[in-house]
């Protein structure tokens, strides 16, 4: 049975600075940008998408 990646995430603490260095190198663009995260995919939607999740910073 094949198997086929759909979504690599990504945490970040600041979800934009990550999808915009992403988006530049690989030349992709944003699809969904909501307060869940960002995803990215290829302009013709023939890979993965990335997504691009925000997460807490450790209190430590």
């Amino acid at each position: 049975m094949p198997v086929r990646i759909s979504c690599v995430c990504i945490d970040a603490v600041e979800p934009r600075h990550v999808a915009d260095f992403w988006a530049a190198v690989l030349g992709w663009e944003v699809v969904e940008d909501s307060g869940e995260g960002i995803s990215l995919a290829s302009p013709g939607r023939d890979q993965p998408t990335l997504d691009i999740l925000p997460c807490r910073r450790s209190s430590r």
